[in-house]
C-alpha cells in the first residue's frame, strides 16, 4: 500500500468536503462495501490532484468523487487545488496524491521524458481513464476587433498558470505563429485572475485549456461582450506537427451562451491518472464503482458528456493502464479494451 492512501480518522473533514463537492447522485447501487474492508468503520481517504476551481478539472473531480462515494460510502475524497497538469504528476510521483487528472499531452512527457519532464521519465505514471477533451479556448472582447489567435501578436495575453498544461499548450500555438515574448507580453495567470484582468483591459485575451464550457469563461463571459479566437485550418496543421499528442477538435456554437459560431481549435484528452505502485485491489474496486457510474456521470455533467462512450475512456491513452483497472475491465467489460 502506498503511504498516500492513508486510513485516517478526519472523517468530519471528509464529510464536509463531499458535501461540498455537490453533484446530482445516481440512482444506481450504494453503500457497496470496498475490497478489503471487513467493518463498517473502515474508511479511504484519497488526496484527488485538481487544478484551479475556475477551469475543468475541479467540477469533474468533484462530479466524479460524488458519484463514486454515492456508490461506496467508505471511500472518501480530499479535493486539492493545484496549478495543474505538472504539478499533478509529480504529486502522484511523490505519494502527495493518490490520483490525479493530468492533459494527455504532459501525461505523454511525463512518460516519455521529453518536454518539461526533459531526460527524467516517470515511469511509474498510469491511466485509469479519460473523462474528457481538454480543448483550447482563447477568449477576448469582442471591441477588440480580432477574431483569429495570430492576432494576439504585439499584445498582452494571460497564457494559464506557471508549468501548467495551460501555459504549454498556449506557448505551443502562440510560438508556431511567431509570437513569443520577444513580441508579445506573457502573463501567468489562472482562469479566474486572468478572466479579472480580461475584464479590467490588462489583457487583450485570456487562455483556458479545459473542457469546454470551462466554468470559469462562462461566468466571466455573462458578465460582458467576448468572443473565442480561432485558428486557421493551417495554423492547427502546424500545431499538431509541433504536439502530436494534440488532435482537432471543435467547440460547437452554443457551448457558451454568446457564442454563435462553431470554433475550430485543438485539444487532448484529460485523463485520470496514478502512481503504478498504488494498490491493485483498491484500483480494481474503483474502476468498478467507476463502470457504474458512467452513464450517470455523462448525462449530469456536460464536461463529461463522453465517458459513457464505448471507444473513449480506455482506448488511446497517453499512459499505461493501472495493472488493477486492467484486470477489472477484463472481467467485467472486456468490450471496452477492444
Amino acid at each position: 500500500m502506498r503511504p498516500g492512501l492513508k486510513r485516517i480518522g478526519a472523517l468530519v473533514l471528509a464529510a464536509a468536503l463531499l458535501s461540498a463537492c455537490g453533484g446530482t447522485a445516481p440512482e444506481t447501487g450504494g453503500g457497496t462495501p470496498g475490497k478489503g474492508s471487513d467493518q463498517q468503520t473502515d474508511f479511504r481517504i484519497l488526496n484527488v490532484g485538481t487544478a484551479d476551481s475556475g477551469g475543468s478539472m475541479f467540477p469533474a473531480s468533484a462530479a466524479l468523487v460524488s458519484a463514486i462515494n454515492y456508490q461506496d460510502d467508505r471511500m472518501r475524497f480530499n479535493l486539492n487545488a493545484s496549478t495543474g497538469s505538472v504539478n499533478n504528476v509529480e504529486g502522484l510521483m511523490d505519494g502527495t496524491l493518490d490520483l490525479a487528472l493530468v492533459s494527455g499531452d504532459v501525461a505523454a512527457a511525463a512518460v516519455g521524458g521529453t518536454g518539461v519532464f526533459e531526460g527524467k521519465p516517470q515511469e511509474k505514471l498510469r491511466a485509469v481513464a479519460a473523462l474528457y477533451v481538454t480543448s483550447s479556448n482563447w477568449l477576448a472582447a469582442r471591441e477588440s476587433g480580432m477574431f483569429f489567435v495570430h492576432q494576439l501578436l504585439n499584445r498582452s495575453v494571460a497564457i494559464g498558470p506557471e508549468r501548467s498544461a495551460t501555459e504549454l499548450a498556449a506557448r505551443t500555438a502562440l510560438q508556431v505563429m511567431g509570437i513569443d515574448e520577444k513580441n508579445t507580453r506573457f502573463v501567468n495567470a489562472g482562469l479566474g485572475s486572468g478572466t479579472d484582468l480580461l475584464a479590467q483591459g490588462k489583457v487583450s485575451a485570456v487562455h483556458g485549456f479545459a473542457g469546454p464550457p470551462i466554468p470559469g469563461l462562462a461566468r466571466a463571459a455573462s458578465e460582458n461582450e467576448y468572443r473565442l479566437l480561432q485558428y486557421t485550418d493551417q495554423e492547427l496543421d502546424a500545431i499538431l506537427e509541433a504536439e502530436p499528442a494534440y488532435v482537432k477538435t471543435v467547440i460547437p456554437p452554443g457551448t457558451y451562451p454568446w457564442q454563435r459560431e462553431p470554433v475550430a481549435t485543438f485539444g487532448v484528452k484529460c485523463v485520470l491518472c496514478v502512481n503504478s505502485d498504488t494498490d491493485e485491489e483498491l484500483m480494481y474496486h474503483l474502476t468498478e464503482l467507476f463502470l457504474k457510474v458512467r452513464d450517470h456521470l455523462a448525462e449530469e455533467n456536460p464536461i463529461l458528456k463522453r465517458v459513457s462512450e464505448p471507444n473513449f475512456c480506455f482506448r488511446d491513452l497517453p499512459a499505461e493502464l493501472h495493472p488493477g483497472v486492467l484486470r477489472c475491465l477484463k472481467e467485467q467489460a472486456p468490450e471496452l479494451l477492444e
